[in-house]
């Protein structure tokens, strides 16, 4: 009977232990991320700064030839459009597709059955003190949110109405290629996390 409860009790030291151990281990596997991601846009903004990209206007006349329009679009990296031909339809601004931006909402289909190599992530939004967590409902920082999420993504879970208690919604951050499913609370971190009263 001894050698039973010793046996319990090895094994749940052993569980917990472990939790712990992997718990840690994943801390420091996102800070090292977050971190590397604070790097790169640090080098991207002091690239920025040390070599302007000249802009190069037309004359009040505003006639510029097409050659030179084109030396242009290639001088700065942009590709030209492909010409369209009488086989396919002409894409209106509004009509753009959503790749060209780089943190979007994504349907749930587009998260599970996801094609890029993207690293996807749960995490939980707290609406009641706009407070969101990482998948070991550890706080996420406000300058680590705008690397995940973006500004216009966390203006829109702490301000859409739409979002309702239980709610998912699904982002995926082209240039971190990272993909978050975010499930939205109505209440607070406080008290549904760290279990305080108000």
């Amino acid at each position: 009977m001894k050698w039973l409860a010793s046996l319990v009790l090895g094994a749940a030291a052993g569980y917990i232990y472990a939790m712990r151990r992997l718990e840690r281990d994943y801390n420091d596997r996102l800070k090292a991320e977050v971190d590397e991601i604070r790097e790169y846009y640090r080098s991207k903004e002091e690239r920025k700064k040390d070599s302007p990209r000249m802009a190069v206007k037309p004359k009040d006349s505003g006639l510029v030839t097409e050659k030179a329009q084109e030396a242009l679009r290639n001088y700065q990296g942009v590709k030209p459009p492909a010409p369209v031909t009488h086989t396919q339809e002409v894409v209106k601004k509004e009509d753009k597709p959503v790749e060209n931006k780089k943190i979007e909402i994504i349907s749930e289909e587009e998260f599970i059955d996801s094609d890029t190599d993207y690293k996807q992530f749960s995490i939980s939004y707290y609406r009641g003190d706009n407070i969101l967590a990482g998948q070991s409902d550890q706080e996420i920082g406000k300058s680590e949110r705008i690397i995940m999420l973006g500004s216009r993504i966390l203006d829109q879970l702490q301000n859409d109405e739409k979002l309702e208690d239980g709610d998912t919604i699904y982002v995926r951050n082209h240039e971190a290629k990272w993909e978050f499913e975010i499930r939205i609370s109505e209440g607070k971190y406080t008290a549904e996390v760290l279990g305080m009263s108000e």
